[in-house]
């Protein structure tokens, strides 16, 4: 039996289990003073219904994510972007496109509303995967290895961001110079691309009211959500006020079961529980960074590792947001906040980091098994010749 496979393998499992639980739990809070004020006859448990039910989805595509050689992915990657680009014309263009709070970001098909944008991290990381493993000799060249792929990337986030979905496109597009860098991206190259995408950053957000209040908010003077937040933090502690004992979702903090669910969580259930979800996030991180360096194929090592930072980097953003690190961004909290798009996709990504896992150490095992052999075949082949 491989040990280290099924540790690997069983610890990754387990802390994205008890992030899901934990989210359940702080989202049942949430939801309830969220929708108890719309009126006394709302469905406090609906949430938690529509959310158990994307888990459940969630698990089966994990599961299913798990089962199949990761390699049969590469020849798929590049229509799945494309069949992405699609579905998010679809929500900007055709009678599809589903409107919540102002925002045109989810596409309803009757039966189901999807969020294309969620569904964007994942198709991203098997398409920069994909690509930039194929380019490896090309990956240093600006030209050849990283502008048709960037232009493609572009496509995507140019439809992203009028939704208005300002967040994501700034996450994606940040993401995508990160995973250029660890396919082998020359340094030298990734600091002018920053300064061209802090530019058009700049331009963007300078041409948008809501945008640049929440810039220079955030350097000026604090918003009503930061400083609701702090008390939030506050009022937590070292050991929370107790589940469903939050004061700031009473009509407080804004959004408390998506985009300040952390807030909910540390007014909840105090400051260790904090730290204990960070450690969480990071050991997701450490291990998609640890089975990358041991898988020999960049395609493998290059999902394993976009998976894990795509995680790790959505969920730094969402609590430095909380905790005024950085800007307002409008990202949700992986496994936690409440988004059935969002659940599921991140719970692919999961099943794919034990996918590569699973090949990368099980061939390691079968290689060390067979150089074994090997040597006792040399040793008894020595032994028969000096009898």
């Amino acid at each position: 039996m491989n040990v280290e496979k099924s540790f690997v393998i069983a610890a990754l499992f387990i802390v994205t289990i008890a992030l899901v639980l934990v989210g359940l739990i702080i989202l049942t809070s949430a939801s309830a003073a969220l929708l108890t004020k719309k009126g006394i006859d709302q469905n406090v448990y609906i949430h938690l219904g529509r959310q158990l039910m994307w888990l459940a989805v969630g698990l089966g595509l994990m599961g299913l994510a798990t089962q199949f050689d990761y390699n049969l992915l590469r020849p798929v990657a590049r229509p799945m972007l494309l069949l992405n680009i699609a579905m998010l014309a679809a929500v900007l263009w055709s009678p599809l496109g589903y409107t919540i709070n102002g925002a045109k970001r989810w596409l309803d098909l009757g039966f189901i509303r999807v969020q294309p944008s969620e569904l964007a991290k994942l198709t991203m990381v098997l398409y920069l995967a994909e690509s930039w493993s194929r380019k490896y000799e090309d990956i240093e060249d600006f030209w050849r290895g990283v502008v048709p792929t960037v232009t493609v990337v572009g496509v995507m986030l140019a439809m992203i961001f009028p939704q208005p979905d300002k967040g994501t496109a700034f996450f994606l597009g940040s993401f995508c110079v990160m995973l250029w860098f660890i396919a082998g991206g020359n340094i030298r190259r990734i600091l002018p691309v920053l300064c061209i995408l802090l530019v058009l950053t700049c331009i963007l957000i300078g041409g948008d009211d809501y945008s640049r209040k929440r810039i220079t908010g955030f350097f000026s003077e604090e918003s009503h959500h930061i400083r609701m937040s702090k008390i939030a933090f506050a009022n937590g502690g070292w050991s929370g006020v107790g589940i469903g004992q939050s004061q700031q979702t009473m009509g407080f903090l804004p959004e408390p079961n998506t985009d300040f669910i952390f807030s909910v969580y540390a007014e909840e259930l105090g400051f260790v529980p904090c730290i204990l979800m960070l450690v969480a996030f990071a050991t997701i991180v450490f291990i998609s960074v640890y089975v990358a360096l041991k898988c020999d194929d960049l395609f493998g090592s290059l999902i394993s590792a976009g998976c894990g930072l795509c995680i790790g980097f959505q969920a730094f953003l969402n609590i430095g947001v909380v905790t005024k690190v950085v800007p307002t961004t409008g990202i949700s909290l992986p496994f936690v906040s409440y988004g059935g798009s969002s659940l599921a996709v991140f719970m692919v990504m999961v099943g794919l980091i034990m996918n590569v896992a699973n090949a990368t150490l099980r061939s390691e095992v079968f290689e060390q098994a067979a150089h074994s052999k090997r040597r006792r075949q040399s040793s008894a082949e020595m032994h028969s010749r000096t009898m």
